[in-house]
């Protein structure tokens, strides 16, 4: 070992100076030689004792090369244990480690919302470096057990176009191994791929891309364009937001408030959970007294949070006047008052609704990339000088991030409404009502509770549509729909099965109140009068009714039971209700 041949190679050494010293001192002694010489030849002696004595410095050991990537595996927690999570910090000068923890679960998470909520294979982004010869990989988030490149060539596959000034590019490649996609080494079966570049926030900002890619050879629609838009908005934020508050560097306190409010926005999915989040983090960076929200939709200017001192009866109430300070914000585009402070006699919200007994006050306008502001964010503190110039700083970079989670809440919301939810009718569509019955009947088991499925299917509707056609086919199909949709309690479901088919849930619900309201149904629709071209027409249905557990204790038992019941009505002579067992 290197250490121990030094350890010897030192004692060696002091042993021949210890010798040399005592053989010196001899000499001395035996020719007589004058007593100063004594004087120098004893503490020689004494000093190479000691040398010789003294423990061995520990000897450095050179560490070895530093063969980490500049992008390191993450695993997420959460997660199962077949998916792959990488992530890391954009700029690994940081020196705010929780800064860039908060990053990458950020990075992940976006990701991994994206993953999920759009059924994707893979979920990457990637930087350029300062070369602008490499792309790195930054975080990336898979479904599957997949091997991702650290690096690649700047000017590969699809990032080609982007680094040329295009803002997206898809595709819906035909050969079975795609190479297009290079942080994919070998190569992989896709069957379509979305990639952007993120804006430049700032100059500071790297160049950065986001790539998605799934097994569906469909194209991308307008909604799921969207959501990847304001995901990426929410990207380019969270790195030009990294670099704002390095500037914060002095103020480490307030630097980890604001990394555990960024950590809490983005945990969180929709708008109700964004706005909890919001005034949880706005409470702990600034222990204001009131917080509050508005948003602009459809013209209408309206208070949606509203926590605190004084905010009894705010929300839901709308901000019309043009002359208080909520609205003035939002017109001139930035934070109101100009100074912190407030003692009226400017109503913030309204004439009708005062806010009084407050010192410090801060009206943030929500803006997304310079356009029209979405709604403010309102603080306030009866303490005076509550907000420092930094504080101000710090809340108004929220605001711009509490923009962005809204502006994402509502389009992943959009997305959500659109794959739950069947789009002739607007009820829930048959995958909804499949995960519904597995969610039910767990709770009803947890409970020894019941839950009724009602089977509905509108008589002869196949005539209605050879008769008259199928646009009145489709308005019929939506006047039945409303129905179910009045009749059933906020804890049911109903959806649109397929077809003329509907199916009804009913939690908690015994056979006696099913069949209650299956014969409620059948009269209101037996009721109905439609018109085509001045001619009545009339509807009726047939519902079957099977009850978990006595009739199934899993769904494709509940729901064979349900279509014997239904199939039962059919055969009996259509436009009635029959429960199993016939």
């Amino acid at each position: 070992m290197p250490g121990e041949k030094n350890a010897f190679g030192r004692h060696l050494t002091g042993g021949l100076l210890l010798s040399a010293a005592w053989l010196a001192a001899l000499f001395i002694s035996r020719f007589g030689l004058p007593f100063y010489y004594h004087l120098i030849a004893l503490p020689l002696f004494l000093a190479l004792l000691l040398l010789w004595l003294r423990p061995p410095a520990p000897v450095p050991v050179a560490a070895p090369p530093d063969k980490t990537p500049d992008y390191q595996y993450r695993p997420d927690p959460t997660a199962p244990r077949r998916n792959t999570t990488t992530s890391s910090s954009p700029n690994p000068g940081y020196s705010q480690p929780l800064l860039n923890e908060a990053l990458a679960h950020s990075f992940t998470l976006q990701l991994k919302l994206l993953c999920h909520g759009l059924n994707l294979t893979t979920a990457i982004l990637v930087t350029e470096n300062q070369e602008h010869d490499t792309l790195n990989v930054r975080a990336a988030y898979s479904e599957e057990e997949l091997e991702f490149a650290h690096s690649f060539p700047a000017d590969s596959g699809v990032f080609v176009g982007l680094r040329q000034g295009r803002q997206e590019i898809t595709g819906q490649p035909s050969s079975p191994l795609f190479q297009g996609l290079p942080y994919y080494p070998q190569g992989h079966a896709v069957g379509s791929f979305y990639a952007q570049s993120l804006e430049r926030l700032a100059a500071s900002c790297p160049t950065a891309y986001l790539c998605v890619d799934r097994a569906k050879a469909d194209s991308w629609s307008a909604a799921e364009k969207k959501l990847l838009t304001a995901a990426a908005a929410k990207i380019s934020y969270d790195i030009y937001l990294a670099l704002q508050l390095a500037d914060f560097d002095r103020d480490k306190e307030a630097t980890n408030q604001v990394c555990l409010a960024l950590q809490e926005l983005n945990a969180v999915l929709g708008l109700e959970a964004a706005f909890r989040a919001t005034e949880s983090a706005v409470r702990n960076l600034t222990n204001a007294d009131f917080v509050a929200i508005t948003l602009m939709d459809n013209q209408r200017h309206t208070v949606v949070v509203a926590k605190g001192s004084g905010a009894e009866g705010l929300e839901g109430s709308e901000v019309s006047e043009d002359t208080c300070l909520v609205n003035q914000a939002m017109r001139m585009q930035r934070t109101m008052p100009p100074r912190p402070t407030y003692n009226g006699p400017a109503p913030i919200f309204s004439q009708d609704a005062p806010l009084t007994g407050f010192n410090s006050l801060l009206i943030l306008p929500l803006i997304i990339k310079q356009e029209e502001p979405i709604g403010t964010l309102i603080v306030a503190g009866h303490e005076a000088q509550l907000f420092t110039r930094e504080r101000q700083n710090i809340l108004e970079l929220i605001a711009a991030q509490i923009a962005t989670k809204i502006d994402l809440s509502r389009a992943h919301e959009k997305v959500f409404q659109l794959a739950s939810t069947d789009g002739l009718t607007g009820l829930a569509n048959r995958r909804t009502l499949q995960s519904a019955m597995g969610n039910m009947m767990a709770r009803a088991h947890r409970q020894s509770n019941k839950v009724a499925l009602l089977l509905c299917d509108i008589d002869h509707f196949k005539k209605v549509n050879d008769t008259y056609g199928h646009p009145f086919g489709d308005e019929a199909l939506r006047h039945v729909a409303a129905i179910l949709h009045e009749a059933v309690r906020s804890t049911d479901l109903a959806a649109r099965y397929g077809g003329e088919e509907f199916a009804v849930l009913l939690e908690n619900s015994n056979e006696a109140g099913a069949k209650q309201l299956a014969e409620r149904i059948r009269r209101r629709i037996e009721a109905l009068r439609l018109i085509c071209d001045a001619t009545p027409v009339q509807l009726t249905i047939s519902l079957g009714i099977a009850l978990y557990p006595d009739h199934g204790k899993e769904p494709e038992a509940l729901l064979a039971r349900a279509d014997q019941a239904l199939y039962a009505a059919k055969e009996s002579g259509r436009n009635q209700v029959r429960s199993w067992p016939v």
